[in-house]
């Protein structure tokens, strides 16, 4: 008060950059890339704002004690709310959460004009997400419309190219629609689309942040405990299990009394990747399995989207004790059901 007083100009600052600080906060929290949450953005978002997917939790949680109606409406608001959300951000991967979660809600209580319309708004907020099309195709067949169902599984097949469950859908419907051609050019685009779908992955080798820093972000709750890259390493992955072996290059040009940190940065992922084991070369040229268990790993990004996922590895290993690194990884192969094949088989003998 005497400050606002006496000093009203000062005051004034004050309150401006206050306001300032704030919108500075909610910019960064509602708007910032899923490539740029990390380090000090994901520390803000987590100090300052709520999780982006508490509402999807809660209504998860109503769900399963059979409150329904209170469930649409927490997930209806939210997605009402942040409607506007850039694509990009992970406030649209809740979105989509709330969306897909809302259309099952309403299959489940048969209430599919519903169910359709939550669909068709989700395609509209994020006309680039295969989930929504996918499930906005799931319903329109459920109501018999075949051609509306055709189409939205045609964007979402178009969206995507190898996810299993999207292009058996689609040789379904398509069988149904006797459309012979369409089905052979699915499945060629298919078969194309291994080579086209593999995951890749961009590893930042660098050093950790000391003891002392990582304890007082334990302490205060900080999700924070990179430090500063001095290497990037970056390769196409196989389908299933592959196995990324960094050279010894990489760990040479860090200081030797720094500790071991590591960001994967996985793309073009669709049905997920998952890292199971971690090796690690020492000085002697030994291999010492750790197992993923040793190590501190974060993702923060839905890996169903194809969208970018980041995973965060952290170690008490100092680099001049390390000479190479293996990581061992697994995603899902894809292949078709044999439902699909004989669809396929069929399609070339009516057209032969």
């Amino acid at each position: 008060m005497y400050l606002w007083t006496h000093q009203g100009n000062l005051a004034v600052g004050y309150v401006l950059v206050l306001c300032c600080c704030l919108l500075c906060c909610y910019v960064i929290s509602r708007y910032t890339s899923p490539a740029l949450d990390i380090g000090s953005v994901l520390a803000l978002r987590a100090m300052a704002f709520e999780d982006t997917f508490g509402e999807v939790r809660i209504a998860e949680r109503e769900i399963s004690e059979g409150q329904f109606e209170s469930a649409v409406l927490r997930l209806e608001r939210f997605i009402n709310l942040n409607s506007d959300a850039q694509a990009t951000t992970l406030y649209a991967t809740a979105v989509g959460e709330s969306c897909e979660l809302l259309v099952e809600t309403h299959v489940r209580r048969g209430r599919m004009g519903k169910a359709e319309k939550t669909a068709e708004l989700w395609t509209e907020i994020l006309p680039r997400n295969y989930r929504a099309w996918y499930l906005l195709g799931k319903v329109r067949k459920e109501r018999g419309d075949l051609s509306g169902a055709t189409d939205a599984i045609s964007k979402a097949f178009k969206l995507t190219l190898c996810i299993p469950e999207v292009t058996e859908e689609y040789l379904g419907l398509l069988a149904d629609l006797n459309q012979y051609e369409r089905i052979l050019w699915v499945a060629k685009q298919y078969t194309r689309s291994a080579s086209i779908a593999s995951p890749r992955v961009e590893i930042f080798v660098g050093v950790g942040r000391s003891t002392s820093q990582r304890t007082v972000m334990t302490v205060v709750g900080l999700p924070v405990g990179h430090g500063k890259y001095y290497a990037r390493f970056d390769t196409e992955l196989m389908r299933g299990d592959d196995v990324i072996t960094l050279p010894r290059e990489v760990f040479e040009q860090a200081s030797s009394d720094s500790s071991l940190f590591m960001m994967l940065r996985f793309s073009n992922l669709f049905a997920g990747c998952e890292i199971v084991n971690i090796k690690v070369r020492d000085a002697d040229g030994d291999w010492n399995e750790l197992g993923v268990s040793e190590f501190s790993v974060g993702s923060l990004q839905g890996e169903y989207s194809g969208a970018a996922v980041f995973k965060e590895l952290r170690t008490q290993l100092m680099m001049e004790d390390v000479t190479g690194c293996e990581i061992f990884v697994t995603s899902p192969v894809f292949g078709l059901s044999d439902d699909c094949k004989r669809i396929i088989e069929l399609a070339k003998a009516n057209l032969e």
